[in-house]
C-alpha cells in the first residue's frame, strides 16, 4: 500500500546510543530501516525482508522497538541531509513540508516549512571535533532551511525534462 501525501520517517533513538531511521516512501509500498553505524556514522541498509525492509511502516517501528528501549524518537516527512565530521553524525529531517505546486505531469513540489537537526554521538577513535570542524557543523546546521528547501518525490527536479525523458529504462 502506498501512502497517499508525502513520505514519512521517525529517527529513532535506542537506550544503546544506536541511530535507525524508518523510512516510508509515498513512491514505495514497503518501510526501510536505515541504521547508522556507531563507529563510522556509515548509513547501513542491506535490503534485507524482515532486517530492514518491511511490509509496514508499524512492522519496521516494532523491529527497531525489539532492538532495545526508544529513548527518543523524532518523525517527519525526509531526511534531507546527512554529515559525518569526526565523531559526529548530524541528520537534517523535514518535520513540515507544504505544497508549493503541482507538476502539469501531477507531481507536487513540496517546500520544507520547519526543519530540525539531529546529532548523533559516534563512537570513534578519533579526537573530538577541532574549534574548526566544530564551528562548520555549527554553520551548516545554522544555515537557513526552512521556507528556502523544495523537493519533489518522484521527479528529479535538478535535471531537465529532455534529460528525464530521455534516459534509459533499466531492468526491475
Amino acid at each position: 500500500m502506498v501512502i497517499a501525501g508525502p513520505s514519512h520517517v521517525v529517527l529513532i533513538e535506542l537506550d544503546t546510543g544506536e541511530f535507525h531511521l524508518v523510512a516510508s516512501p509515498s513512491t514505495e509500498s514497503c518501510t526501510r530501516v536505515i541504521s547508522v553505524d556507531r563507529i563510522t556514522g556509515a548509513l547501513l541498509h542491506d535490503r534485507v525482508q524482515g532486517v530492514d525492509v518491511f511490509s509496514t511502516e508499524a512492522e519496521g517501528m516494532a523491529y527497531v522497538s525489539s532492538l532495545g528501549r526508544v529513548k527518543s524518537s523524532i518523525e517527519g516527512h525526509c531526511a534531507i541531509g546527512y554529515r559525518v565530521l569526526a565523531g559526529v553524525g548530524a541528520m537534517c529531517i523535514v518535520t513540515k513540508v507544504r505544497t508549493s505546486m503541482i507538476l502539469p505531469s501531477g507531481e507536487k513540489v513540496y517546500c520544507a516549512t520547519e526543519t530540525t537537526w539531529v546529532k548523533m554521538q559516534l563512537i570513534q577513535p578519533r579526537p573530538p571535533l577541532a574549534k574548526g570542524e566544530a564551528r562548520n557543523l555549527s554553520s551548516l546546521m545554522d544555515a537557513p532551511i526552512d521556507g528556502l528547501h523544495f523537493f519533489c518525490e518522484d521527479y528529479d527536479l535538478t535535471r531537465t525534462y529532455a534529460q528525464q525523458v530521455c534516459r534509459p529504462k533499466l531492468p526491475p
